[in-house]
């Protein structure tokens, strides 16, 4: 199913590449961990064996301090803090990286800034400079050019023509219930991002060049909407704060696998509420995925509150509600009340089970 352009049609794509963050993103596969090496395991082969030995006691360094204590993922710390400037290679991001000052000037006049993690990326600058000035003297930009561009050319071409018919800022809107300055919406297709797309400054998002239409326009709809609502708000981190007390929330919260992020209540919270909205979306514009089967694969089936928001957003009345009002609602006595979810789940795993299920024939007399 195919969407129609109409009069009111707001989005405005623009498809490009950038091997400087991908420089950042094949951090991930340096660790070694089998979480991205399944992807591209010739990649962490051939630069583990061509990064001096200063630049992996770094690399071993940033490993410990970013994933093993932060619990954050390397290149969603790096990518979103340098992109507030343009990055295409390598170079650029070795510039960028020698006046962190601009950076963090740049940073604070997005919504994207934290100072927690602004402290963690200041700590592991020495570290990370090392490791990328040994990658960019072991001919990073070259091989990149030789072995990465050709798949990525064809990715950047199919999705500067597919994406076109999609109006993602229009529907972003009116789930979020707020209008968007920003109608162009910047895809910075990847070779070594998988399994992560991610948000960056401005309406920019990372994608993987082997994704297909259809998850990219999900993806795009899911980073637009980072964040959804005002988390400084205290109507808002009230409601966000009061779902700690939900046990069936908190212990899949406690129990997920820290490798696909979220590490924080407020970034769980956040994210569960972001894959219901983006779902929503994609039911209007025909690309979606059935909600329940997506929940329960995404992740290891961490985002129990996705499923339960989006059924919730299916009954949505007034139009003219924000998200943020909605969910404060639905949390302050409506069905996200805490100590209600896990019934509330278990109910639609049970409709969904439902739904699922052959009809049955009926009996011969």
């Amino acid at each position: 199913m195919t969407t129609k352009r109409s009069t009111a049609f707001r989005t405005s794509w623009t498809v490009r590449t950038s091997s400087g963050l991908d420089a950042l993103c094949l951090l991930n596969l340096l660790t070694g961990d089998e979480f991205y090496t399944r992807y591209r395991p010739e990649e962490a082969e051939h630069w583990l064996s061509r990064l001096r030995p200063e630049a992996l006691e770094a690399l071993q360094r940033l490993i410990t301090e970013v994933r093993d204590e932060q619990k954050l993922i390397m290149s969603a710390l790096f990518c979103p803090i340098v992109s507030t400037q343009r990055i295409e290679s390598l170079t650029d991001v070795l510039q960028v990286l020698s006046s962190p000052e601009t950076l963090r000037a740049a940073l604070l006049d997005t919504p994207y800034f934290d100072e927690e993690r602004w402290l963690t990326f200041e700590k592991s600058l020495p570290d990370l400079r090392v490791v990328l000035h040994s990658l960019n003297g072991a001919g990073f930009e070259e091989h990149w050019n030789a072995s990465i561009w050709p798949e990525i050319e064809k990715a950047v071409l199919q999705l500067r023509e597919a994406l076109q018919q999609y109006d993602v800022v229009s529907e972003v809107e009116r789930q979020l219930g707020r209008h968007t300055e920003q109608e162009v919406i910047q895809v910075i297709v990847l070779g070594l991002t998988a399994p992560h797309g991610m948000k960056l400054a401005g309406n920019q998002f990372i994608t993987a060049a082997h994704w297909p239409t259809e998850t990219n326009v999900l993806v795009a709809a899911h980073e637009l909407m980072h964040p959804p609502y005002d988390l400084d708000a205290p109507e808002i981190r009230g409601a966000v704060s009061a779902l700690r007390a939900d046990p069936f929330l908190k212990d899949r919260f406690d129990n997920h696998n820290p490798r696909y992020g979220y590490n924080t209540w407020d970034g769980f919270i956040e994210e569960g509420c972001v894959r219901a909205l983006d779902q929503a979306v994609c039911e209007q514009l025909g690309v979606a995925r059935p909600a329940w089967t997506r929940f329960q694969q995404e992740d290891e089936g961490m985002h129990v509150l996705a499923a339960l928001v989006h059924a919730l957003l299916l009954t949505r009345t007034d139009p003219t509600e924000s998200f943020g009002a909605f969910f404060v609602r639905q949390v302050n006595g409506g069905a996200l009340q805490p100590g209600t979810l896990d019934a509330r789940h278990l109910q639609l795993q049970r409709q969904a089970a439902l739904e699922e299920a052959p009809e049955q024939a009926p009996e011969e007399a």
